[in-house]
């Protein structure tokens, strides 16, 4: 009962979130970085990246045009894989502290367009991960005829890049050297089928990360939705 409680005020954060996503997404997006000088650009990257220690793959200034609301800027950063830091886009002192110099340093832009600025995270490995991601099917079950374990439910690709094998019951779950023939049949699939269109040779078949779980864990606390599973 606890669990379920949990899932629906979760479910409920997620649907708030999910709505103000989709009202952002939905508004007219125009690419602003023509605006900013080279110098400025450089600037702020290297002023940013030095300040608190992140790897930054580059800067992106977004006007997102609404006529339901205000405009704002967007101010992206797009971090490396290897920055030090990875739960940045959760510090939101940070943020506040990157908003207030980015507002002071392009206040300019800011008047143009009458818009408030906004910072947002976002990773170049990971964006180019999911990209990539897109091409593989969800359902992978026709690797179980070479895979030849009969224990297995389903092999699903749940959502962006995580992979999960679904066996039926919990104490059917593999040993250890199962597991990992397992994954490595699966693994093989992807790194294969998705490698030529990795362009940044980002894909390392070693990364891959396939997990285990049951459909009696799905169905029990769960309630058999793939929703609440993916939250």
């Amino acid at each position: 009962m606890k669990i379920v409680f949990i899932i629906i005020l979760l479910s409920i954060f997620f649907i708030i979130l999910y709505k103000k996503n989709k009202s952002l997404k939905s508004a007219k997006e125009i690419s602003l970085n023509k605006e900013i000088s080279k110098e400025d650009y450089d600037e702020i990257k290297n002023y940013i990246s030095e300040t608190y220690n992140l790897d930054i793959h580059e800067i992106l200034f977004t006007l997102l045009k609404d006529s339901n609301s205000k405009n704002l800027i967007r101010f992206e950063i797009k971090l490396d894989n290897n920055s030090p830091n990875e739960n940045v886009q959760f510090d939101e002192k940070l943020k506040d502290e990157i908003l207030f110099y980015i507002t002071e340093k392009e206040f300019e832009l800011q008047n143009k367009y009458k818009a408030k600025f906004f910072v947002f995270f976002s990773s170049f490995v990971q964006d180019e991960l999911e990209r990539i991601y897109e091409k593989l099917p969800q359902n992978l079950n026709f690797l179980l005829n070479e895979i030849n374990n009969k224990n297995i439910w389903i092999i699903k690709n749940v959502f962006s890049t995580r992979v999960v094998v679904f066996f039926y019951s919990n104490n059917q779950i593999p040993d250890e050297k199962e597991k990992e023939r397992i994954e490595e049949i699966i693994k093989e699939y992807i790194y294969s089928s998705l490698k030529k269109l990795d362009s940044n040779n980002i894909l390392k078949k070693e990364d891959i990360n396939i997990e285990f779980d049951t459909k009696e864990n799905f169905d029990t606390n769960y309630e058999s939705n793939w929703y609440y599973y993916i939250l």
